[in-house]
């Protein structure tokens, strides 16, 4: 199932970079709500499959759940928008080190701050590094 979810999130990626290369590349909102269908109407097949064949379900969608699911797509598809419109204006060279290198150090500082986590001197040196990497990239 992770190899699955890491080639789709791949796949992904390059449908975006393909998009962000065609003369519709100004739709981007039409892009990213077909993609949403197409994924939501997968997802429930892929549900409705595995529930009738009684294999890993352990679970029953409730409506509170819904509402709660509901939000998070909302605010996943505003990333995505802002995504697609980020990979069809900024080099994939540029785009692509500093989003991942960019969600490890935020992941890393909300730790700290929120969490009050410790690090230690390999983390700390390893967290300079990467920002100096993305100021450097940027320069």
């Amino acid at each position: 199932f992770c190899l699955f979810a890491s080639l789709a999130n791949g796949a992904l990626a390059v449908c975006q970079q393909i998009f962000g290369k065609t003369e519709w590349k100004d739709q981007t909102q039409s892009f990213v709500a077909w993609s949403y269908i197409i994924a939501t109407v997968f997802s429930m097949f892929l549900y409705l499959f595995f529930r009738a064949k009684g294999d890993g379900i352990t679970f029953k969608i409730k409506p509170s759940v819904f509402l709660y699911s509901l939000s998070v797509g909302v605010i996943l598809s505003v990333f995505q928008f802002i995504n697609t419109k980020a990979i069809a204006n900024i080099d994939g060279t540029l785009l692509f080190p500093t989003y991942n290198a960019g969600t490890l150090i935020l992941s890393s500082l909300s730790s700290i701050l929120i969490l009050k986590d410790k690090l230690t001197n390999n983390q700390k040196i390893s967290l300079f590094i990467g920002v100096a990497a993305i100021v450097l990239m940027n320069i």
